[in-house]
Order: C-alpha cells, then structure tokens, then sequence
C-alpha cells in the first residue's frame, strides 16, 4: 500500500517521517524522472495520491511526526520539499484562484 508524492519528499523526507505521516509507504518518486509525474500515477486507483483532504485527513499524524528533538529540522525540511515540488513542477498549485492569486490550471 503506497502513496505517490513528489520527488522533493523523497530527496528532502525520510521514509520513516513519510510513512508515520501519511500511513502509506511513499512511492520512490525521485528515481523515475519525468516519468514520476506520468498521468498513470494521477490515479486514486492506482496509487494513494497526496491531495488536500489527504493531507487535512493526517495533520495528527503529522504533528506527532514533528513533535520530538528533531521538530526544527523535519519542518524545515518539509518546506524545503514543499518548495522544491513547486519548482520542479509548477503546476502542483493551490487548488482555487484565491489561493494561488491566478487562474492557472490545476492538478489533482
């Protein structure tokens, strides 16, 4: 049982933050290419996907992942990952216009 993130997660993330979070074993994104961002893997019925109820779904998850000696290290860590997401792939954005401040199209 495996969830698709972005190759910055796996870079920046270790497996065992990215599984105590999300509950699923991250798929290696970061060994694809730019085959890890391939429509197959868009599919709920293929892999878990990393959207927002997913991510709203598993904030205890991750607060208790983010709550030991390390805290500073694994937040910025994730919002190095985060950053990195949207850079390698800026259409990973926010999914309404008041959001992102544009009408760019959106993937889910």
């Amino acid at each position: 049982n495996s969830i698709w993130v972005p190759p910055s997660f796996v870079s920046h993330l270790s497996p065992g933050f990215l599984r105590g979070w999300l509950g699923k074993r991250p798929l290696r994104t970061d060994i694809l290419g730019d085959a890890a961002y391939h429509s197959i893997f868009a599919s709920g019925r293929v892999i878990g996907q990393l959207d927002a109820a997913t991510i709203r779904s598993r904030k205890e998850q991750l607060a208790r992942e983010c709550s030991d000696a390390d805290a500073v290290k694994k937040i910025l860590s994730l919002m190095a990952a985060l950053g990195a997401a949207y850079d390698e792939h800026p259409l990973l954005e926010p999914s309404t216009a008041e959001e992102r401040g544009t009408k760019k199209r959106k993937i889910d």
